[in-house]
């Protein structure tokens, strides 16, 4: 499957042929003609892609056709919100462009979270509640790998 970077991704729905010229500004990044950039909130997902900025945003030719999105990874260098995230296409083969929903999810979403610090050579644990969460144990390891 494709793998592409892009410099700025959306954060909400925008009006492509005026949203993506030379000097707009996308996720806190001022774009300039030939960035590369990942629409991916459109309230019409079949809008979603990869544009090209520039007097008239156009996709970019790598995303042009439809079948080019499904399982495509994106990956956003910069932004505010979306710098240094990665998104995958979910869509299907076999859409239309501009009718069926083109959909990304971010690469490696979901409810993990770890520690805000930890204690030194703690082992980590799942928190047996939540199931989601990754805790410090009262285990530890020391300095010649015996667990305390």
């Amino acid at each position: 499957k494709k793998r592409q970077t892009v410099r700025a991704a959306t954060t909400a729905n925008i009006t492509i042929a005026t949203a993506l010229n030379n000097g707009d500004t996308l996720d806190g990044v001022a774009l300039v003609t030939n960035d590369l950039v990942l629409v991916k909130d459109q309230s019409a997902p079949a809008g979603n892609g990869v544009y090209v900025v520039g007097v008239s945003p156009a996709r970019y030719v790598e995303f042009d056709a439809y079948n080019d999105h499904p399982g495509a990874t994106i990956v956003v260098q910069e932004g505010t919100v979306n710098a240094d995230t990665a998104w995958v296409c979910t869509s299907n083969m076999g859409g239309t462009l501009g009718t069926t929903a083109i959909d990304f999810v971010a690469s490696g979403a979901g409810d993990i979270s770890g520690p805000v610090s930890s204690t030194d050579n703690a082992i980590t644990r799942w928190d047996g509640t939540a199931g989601d969460t990754i805790q410090n144990s009262l285990a530890t390891v020391d300095d010649n790998g015996t667990v305390n």
